[in-house]
Formats: C-alpha cells, sequence, structure tokens
C-alpha cells in the first residue's frame, strides 16, 4: 500500500489513479488474492476513500453556503423551496390518488390511455381493488391537510407514503421508480416548516371538490358494475373499456369504497379535531362593559350584548383594548362592524386576530365597516366590496319648520292632538312592562322570524341593558317602541323599533321625530339611521362585476327585500351618507364569503354555545 502510493505520487498522476491501482492488484498475487478481488477490493477503497468523503464534504459545503446564500437573501431561497415542495406534495397526493381510483373504477380505460398510461409507473401499486380505492381515498385525505397545511397531517402523510412506496417497491423494482418516490419523500421532509395550523377547516369549495371527487366515483363505480352484471351483458353491448375482470374483483372494490368513506371521515375528523378557541368562547358581560366604558363604544358595540356572538379580546399587559364580535360559518369567521375598544392598538389587534385565526385555518370576513378601517384591511391583504350606506341625521340642522317639513308638521300636530304620548323607560323593567314591550313586538312580528348578529332581536336581557322610548296613545295602551343603541358622546341612535299591527299610520314617523327632538336636547350631534343595503353601489360602468350585480338587485330586489324603499325613507332625514364594505382575504372567493355573510345576517338568533351539532363530525359543521 505505501509503495503503490508512492508510486502514484511519483507518477503525477491525480489520485494516482492507474498505478496505484496497477501496482496493488499485482503486489497482492503473492498473497493469494486474485485479480478479480482485487479489483473489488480497489473499487471499495476507491469507494470509501475518495467517493463518500466527497459527497459528504459536498453535502456540508452545499448546506453551509445554501445557509449564507439564504440568510443574506432574507430567507427567500428556503421559503419558496418549502412552498415549492409543498405544491408538488400537494399535487403528487392528489393525482396518485384520482389515478388510482380510475384504475380501480374502470381499469381497461386507465391502461388504455395514452397518457395516463405514461402517470401509473409513477404513482402506487396495490394488490387489489380494495386496496386500491381505500388508499386512494386516504392519499386524497391526506392531500386536503397538507393542501391547508396543518400540522398534524405529517406524520400520518409520511406513513400512508411509506407503506405505499414500500409495497409499490416490493412488487415492482425500478432504479428509476425508485428515485422519484425517494423525491417525494424529500418533499415531505421539506415541506414540514410549512404544516403550522393547528386544525383543518372544511369551507364551501373544499366541501364541494372532495364532496364531488367520492360522490363521482361511487356513482361511476356503481354504473359500471351495473353494466357489467350478467343480465346486462346479455342484452346489451357492453364498450370493451367498461368491461371488468370479474364480478367479484368488483364487489371487492365496492366493499372499499364502504371502507374508504369511513377512512375519509376519521381523517378529516382527526384534522378538524381539538380545541377550538374561537369557538364558545362564553360571553363576560363585565369584561365586555369595562372596554366600551373605558374607551368608548361604536355602532355596533351595543350588540355584543345580544350573546348570539363570539368574542376576541386583544390584550396588552394584561388589560383588555379591544374586542372583535364575529359568527363562525364553515371556515370563516364574519366579524360585525370595526372593533370596540382603544383604537390606537388597531393594528396590532387586527394583525394578532389574523395571526390567531390563521393558526386554526380560518378566514376573516369583515362586514359593515367604514372606509379607513377599509383601506387599513386592504393593506393587509384583504380585497373588499361596498355593501351599502349608512346614513346619519345632523340634529343641529333639523327643524320642522318650512314647507319641506311641512308634511311631517302636520303629522305631530295630528299626534299630539290625539294624545299620543312619547315617553323613555330605564331599566330594569317591570314584568308589566316587559309584557306590554312582548306582546307589540309579537303583534309586528305575525309569523315571520327573528333574526340575530347586525340587528337586535326580543330578549329580556338585551332590552334590559339600555333605555327604551314608548309611544302610547290616549288611553294609555302601548302601541310602539324603540330600544335605545348606546354608540358614542355625540351619537344617538335606536336598535329594536317595533309597532303593533294597529298602530296608526305615521308611528315610526313619530319616533323618529321626536328622538330628533330630544337629541338636540341632550346636546348630541349626529343622529344614526343605520343601514341602507346596497345603497349606490355599482352605480359606475367601471365597478366590479360583484358590486353591478349588487346594483342589479337594489333596483329589482324589492320582491324579496325593499333596498329602494328603505333608502327613500331614510333619506327624507338623513343629511350624510357614508359608505359601509364587507372585506375578504384576497384569493378568497367572493361569491363564497357573500353566501356565508348573507346567511350569517339572515339566520335565525341562535343561542350561543348551542350552534354546534354534537351529533356530526366536526368538519361536516
Amino acid at each position: 500500500y505505501f509503495t503503490g502510493s508512492v508510486l502514484g505520487i511519483v507518477s503525477m498522476v491525480p489520485g494516482g489513479l492507474g498505478s496505484f491501482d496497477v501496482f496493488m492488484m499485482f503486489g497482492l498475487l503473492p498473497f493469494g488474492v486474485t485479480t478479480e478481488q482485487a479489483v473489488i477490493w480497489l473499487l471499495f477503497f476507491r469507494l470509501f476513500y475518495y467517493i463518500i468523503p466527497f459527497g459528504i464534504g459536498l453535502s456540508f459545503f452545499v448546506h453551509y453556503a445554501g445557509s449564507q446564500v439564504n440568510h443574506k437573501l432574507n430567507g427567500i431561497p428556503k421559503l419558496i423551496l418549502q412552498k415549492t415542495a409543498h405544491m408538488l406534495l400537494t399535487v403528487f397526493l392528489y393525482v396518485s390518488g384520482i389515478l388510482l381510483l380510475l384504475e380501480a373504477a374502470i381499469p381497461n380505460w386507465a391502461y388504455s390511455n395514452s397518457f395516463l398510461a405514461k402517470l401509473y409507473p409513477y404513482t402506487f401499486l396495490f394488490i387489489n381493488q380494495l386496496t386500491d380505492i381505500v388508499f386512494a381515498f386516504a392519499l386524497i385525505g391526506m392531500a386536503r391537510g397538507i393542501e391547508a397545511k396543518v400540522k398534524k397531517a405529517y406524520w400520518p402523510t409520511l406513513i400512508v407514503l411509506g407503506i405505499g412506496i414500500v409495497n409499490t417497491l416490493w412488487r415492482v423494482y425500478t432504479p428509476t421508480l425508485a428515485i422519484f418516490l425517494g423525491v417525494i419523500l424529500v418533499m415531505v421532509i421539506l415541506s414540514r416548516k410549512e404544516l403550522y395550523r393547528k386544525q383543518l377547516r372544511y369551507s364551501i369549495t373544499k366541501r364541494i371538490v372532495d364532496g364531488s371527487i367520492f360522490a363521482g366515483i361511487f356513482f361511476l363505480y356503481a354504473i359500471v358494475g351495473f353494466i357489467n352484471s350478467p343480465s346486462y351483458i346479455h342484452h346489451h353491448r357492453v364498450p370493451t373499456i367498461f368491461l371488468f375482470p370479474a364480478q367479484s374483483i368488483w364487489l371487492s372494490g365496492f366493499i372499499g369504497l364502504l371502507i374508504a368513506a369511513c377512512v375519509l371521515l376519521l381523517i378529516s375528523n382527526y384534522l378538524c379535531s381539538g380545541k377550538d378557541i374561537f369557538a364558545n368562547t362564553g360571553f363576560d358581560k363585565e369584561r365586555v362593559r369595562a372596554v366600551i366604558e373605558k374607551f368608548g363604544g361604536n355602532e355596533v358595540s351595543h350588540l355584543a350584548f345580544l350573546k348570539d356572538k363570539e368574542l376576541y379580546f386583544y390584550t396588552e399587559d394584561g388589560e383588555d383594548k379591544l374586542f372583535f364580535m364575529y359568527r363562525i360559518k364553515t371556515d370563516k369567521l364574519i366579524i360585525m362592524g370595526e372593533p370596540v375598544g382603544d383604537h390606537d392598538y388597531l393594528q396590532e389587534a387586527v394583525q394578532a386576530f389574523m395571526q390567531e385565526a390563521d393558526n386554526y385555518d380560518y378566514q376573516l370576513v369583515f362586514y359593515e365597516i367604514n372606509e379607513s378601517f377599509t383601506m387599513l384591511l386592504h393593506e393587509y391583504g384583504f380585497d373588499f366590496i361596498k355593501t351599502g350606506e349608512e346614513g346619519l341625521v345632523k340634529l343641529s340642522e333639523f327643524t320642522l319648520q318650512g314647507k319641506k317639513r311641512r308634511a311631517q308638521r302636520a303629522l305631530m300636530n295630528k299626534f299630539e292632538r290625539e294624545g299620543y304620548e312619547f315617553t323613555f323607560a330605564d331599566p330594569p323593567f317591570t314584568d308589566d312592562l316587559m309584557a306590554e314591550l312582548k306582546a307589540v313586538s309579537d303583534s309586528w312580528l305575525g309569523k315571520q322570524v327573528e333574526k340575530g348578529f347586525s340587528l337586535g332581536f326580543f330578549d329580556e336581557a338585551y332590552l334590559n341593558e339600555a333605555p327604551v322610548c314608548l309611544i302610547r296613545d290616549a288611553s294609555g295602551k302601548l302601541v310602539a317602541f324603540a330600544s335605545m343603541m348606546p354608540m358614542d358622546e355625540k351619537t344617538l341612535s335606536i336598535d329594536l323599533m317595533r309597532h303593533s299591527q294597529d298602530a296608526p299610520s305615521g308611528i315610526m314617523d313619530k319616533i323618529f321625530i321626536s328622538l330628533f327632538e330630544y337629541g338636540k336636547e341632550q346636546g348630541y350631534e349626529y343622529f344614526d339611521m343605520g343601514m341602507a343595503p346596497l345603497s349606490n353601489v355599482g352605480e359606475s360602468r367601471f365597478s366590479f362585476i360583484g358590486e353591478r350585480v349588487a346594483r342589479f338587485i337594489f333596483e329589482y330586489g324589492d320582491r324579496f327585500y325593499a333596498f329602494q324603499g328603505l333608502r327613500s325613507y331614510k333619506n327624507k332625514y338623513v343629511t350624510k351618507w357614508s359608505a359601509k364594505y364587507t372585506a375578504y382575504r384576497k384569493r378568497t372567493s367572493l361569491v363564497d364569503a357573500m353566501i356565508l355573510v348573507t346567511l350569517t345576517v339572515n339566520q335565525k338568533h341562535i343561542k350561543k354555545g348551542n350552534r354546534r351539532n354534537l351529533l356530526l363530525p366536526r368538519f361536516l359543521q
């Protein structure tokens, strides 16, 4: 060995390649080592002395150099690598699952199709129809978890892929397939840092996609089974591509479909399981009241006392600064209005809320928010659509004098002559008064269903949170009432306004005008008349398509909701209209977001804590 090394150096050949090897082969002959054995030992020597150390050194160099480059570029290369691996892994899982399902459902067509035939060598192979179908849906279930970046999907995916790779290579081994499947495992490992979410949320789109895959395969498989039955084949000609090898094989696959349905349910429930900090948060009245009293309320803050919404508090140094009100719909948190509290912490609160919601795979949708808050959200990756306008009456400019108010002046004189009286009642209310309020409310409702979220509903505890203005006739009978909506020091408003069916015409104007005069006396600057949905939306030909559609609904949707009538009535008094928007995350379906907002706003009011059906799997709720 030493002599061969010296000769290799003297020969000036790099590594002594050739001269060292020849001397070693001749030098080992006297020791009984044949030339063939010597060549094998020399190959091992070269492998362990040169190639493996070079490979280890190269890997260290690449790691070190890559770390330096990644650090100088602020981690962008590593982020791109992780996201690319995550995307490719998701695509591979879905494609492999669908290919296995096609192979199981219509094997003749799957293998006769030239395009699919080229893809099958790069997927998994299993023993029979049953295992093919069960494994295919396991891949699709894991693909959903990987696509949603759920942390707990990592190890199950690694195990499922490991089983598939071992089985495939055991049955059909080729170096190309082994390398390809090895690359897939590397992509799983590289994707690990991308998986950070604690739970999976099933959106409407995800439910449609996954449900369509399962339902489509189920019906396709059932149809193929039917046309392969002896009674059908005997009387009809079946295309070759739909022929099945045997009925027993088809039956095995059908059993696999039933097992796969259970597997999908288990996987989905596993990915959706765990404590959800956004659900059933509980209502802490004192905590809500403390924030409002310290920092002031806004046009939606009083709705917190309805107890039909969840609450998210942002705290700083152990002190509550802001809170958001929302309701959960599939994978969305539908947030009512702007947050309530100290707006000096608005940006920090929004970012914290977004981060926490993202960890639990929720998307935020803000409903009925003002322009400045919409622009702030736009900086954080939100798109928006105008959903209407809110009307304000400047009380200092309101008067019953002049020709413009002749009709209202005559109306008020009429009510005064007929002995109608406007008064206030402060909580807590007596049982007798509450019974009167309930009678008026029931008369006004008729067969209509109470709504909640953005509007108040009749609830004794809620009504006892603020004064109520009352209209009684000359005999003292209560004919109408309106619950006050505390906002801020400058603005007065009401929430629940109802009158009995036999109340005289113009009773609503009586309430509003009386409140305008009361507000002026008490030093308020504005009276908030509330929203006019879809008002002044999509009027320009350059407006977004969604806004143009909203405009069409505003003009022709009076059959379902008095959009124009509401705007026209409020416009009698309003001196200033301010735009209101709905903001949703970019790359989120606008249709999906607006459907969920509509369902939330028009949903019958429900008691907090009773929203989830415990008999259903989590991903279906």
